[in-house]
């Protein structure tokens, strides 16, 4: 076991001494002893303890041999820089053997230390039981949480008042205060990033200054340990202690992996097979369904959820869903969430009510989007499911057209693909707007647009309430219900509009027109406002 100078001078911080070693120098040794008699006893694996005056007489000709020496001398000229580059010389009037002692009691405290972990890690140790050796040698805070927020270990002896350390331990998880903060602060970003071990000294999210290192698997956040220095500050010793800890660590953090790998969900394989395409057959399907008890056939939907915010660790939303909703079939694909569901129950309508109730709960909770597939009966479906329900998100999110006709219109977390299937197959099929936006439809509700814009009215617009007279079959006073408004104010709005544009709403090709015209509208906007 090879131990740091820097942790060796750690020992030493309450004592004057002076290192004039490189500063970007940090040589490790295998062993600690009193300055040798004989030069040819040097070894460069050691580090040496004793009197400057031996040191210098005995260290002339070598180098890279590094000492901690005691001052018995008076400078002189002699006390080169050269000379003294691998020195540490102690300023205090302390025994030979006193700092013998101290020095060496660090080190064999810290191979103890070592070693302990080592055997530890043999005979099958747990994560909690590493952090609790580590407890006496750092004398640091330590929490650590995995993929999905939630406590696997901390330093049950060691106390923290930072609110951030309080709420994992106390809870067992970080909370909603504690990913707000996270946020406030782009956290989540930093960890993304980060590769090795990583000081945050700003002290804006945590009370103190912070050691962290991340455990990633296939670039997968997995888990994630902190040390406050709310004892003792961060030193370079202190790094390098937090380094063995976390190089231990990393044994377990890597069986934890395997082990929860091992126990992923049985169906994952066969659900991913599913939504690519990449299995048709239906005798294999149906093989392979049962194999992993899900129903070959019967009544499913396709739920794709996308998280708002793509910075928070994938665990945690995971880990949520599966509370949530244990009825579900589900998995982890590109970042999001890909679920089957089976609806058992012969009144699908109402099973699909209840679990919209539970998912837009969840969905507000966690800032995530969820796209719904059109119910279909047998597996080999569940490739064109998934496209609907990614279709669904597609269009209602990238709708520039929708802010100008529903300015107020509340958000929806929650899209079916029955409720936007118009604009899902227009917007597949129509790779742009320069065929609509020549068309007589375009011109005609460009033209009440800009009328509305020049007039510059604060109330609604002539487009909106057009728009919302189809939105509502054309019944005024179902539109005037919707706007706010009074039925015979929408008749007379109606009216005018007609004769503004020359059309007659009555006529049903002039209806089918412009209702695809208000869908076209709302998938492009207007071409040349950027609305």
């Amino acid at each position: 076991m090879q131990i740091s100078l820097n942790i060796l001078l750690d020992a030493l911080k309450n004592h004057n001494f002076e290192s004039y070693t490189a500063s970007d120098a940090n040589p490790s040794f295998t062993k600690c002893l009193p300055i040798p008699d004989a030069v040819s006893e040097f070894n460069a694996n050691c580090i040496y303890v004793g009197s400057l005056t031996k040191a210098l007489s005995m260290l002339r000709d070598r180098e890279n041999v590094y000492c901690i020496c005691l001052r018995d001398r008076i400078r002189d000229d002699s006390e080169t820089a050269e000379r003294l580059s691998c020195f540490v010389v102690v300023n205090e009037p302390i025994t030979h053997a006193d700092l013998l002692t101290l020095v060496q009691g660090r080190f064999f405290e810290i191979s103890e230390w070592v070693y302990g972990m080592q055997r530890a890690l043999i005979q099958g140790c747990s994560i909690q039981d590493l952090t609790d050796l580590c407890e006496q040698v750092i004398d640091n805070h330590i929490g650590i949480s995995d993929s999905a927020l939630m406590l696997m270990a901390y330093s049950r002896n060691i106390p923290c008042d930072d609110p951030i350390s309080q709420a994992l331990v106390e809870y067992g998880y970080h909370t909603d205060e504690t990913i707000k903060r996270f946020k406030k602060y782009d956290v989540f970003k930093v960890w993304e990033r980060a590769t090795g071990i990583y000081v945050d000294a700003d002290c804006t999210a945590a009370k103190y200054v912070t050691l962290h290192k991340i455990f990633k698997f296939g670039n997968v956040y997995f888990a994630h340990v902190v040390m406050s220095c709310n004892r003792n500050p961060l030193t370079p010793g202190m790094i390098d202690l937090f380094k063995i800890f976390t190089d231990a660590l990393a044994v377990l953090v890597e069986r934890t992996w395997e082990a929860k790998s091992a126990k992923s969900h049985l169906y994952d394989t066969f659900l991913k097979d599913l939504i690519e395409g990449s299995i048709t057959n239906r005798e294999i399907i149906k093989e392979r369904s049962e194999y992993v008890g899900i129903p070959a056939s019967g009544l499913f939907r396709i739920f794709l959820i996308i998280p708002g915010d793509t910075s928070i660790p994938n665990g945690k939303i995971l880990t949520e869903f599966s509370n949530e909703f244990p009825e579900f079939k589900f998995m982890s694909y590109r970042q999001n969430i890909v679920a089957l569901n089976h609806f058992y129950t012969a009144d699908t309508d109402e099973q699909m009510k209840g679990v919209r109730e539970r998912l837009e709960a969840f969905l507000l909770r966690n800032e995530a989007h969820c796209g719904v597939s059109l119910p279909f009966r047998t597996l080999e479906t569940s490739s064109v499911a998934y496209k609907q329900a990614s279709m669904a998100l597609k269009y209602t999110r990238r709708l520039p057209g929708r802010a100008l006709l529903s300015p107020n219109a509340p958000e929806k977390r929650t899209v079916f693909f029955a409720e936007e299937y118009i604009y899902c197959i227009l917007g597949e099929h129509v790779k742009d707007g320069t065929l609509w936006s020549h068309g007589e439809y375009y011109e005609k509700l460009k033209k009440l647009h800009a009328y509305d814009r020049r007039h510059n009215s604060n109330n609604l617009s002539n487009l909106q309430i057009l728009y919302a007279y189809f939105k509502n079959d054309r019944n005024a006073s179902k539109t005037g219900a919707a706007l706010n408004m009074h039925k015979n104010n929408i008749i007379y709005h109606i009216n005018r509009i007609e004769e503004m544009l020359n059309l007659r709403f009555k006529d049903p090709e002039v209806c089918f027109m412009t209702q695809l015209a208000f869908h076209l509208l709302e998938i492009f906007g207007f071409d040349d406002e950027g609305e």
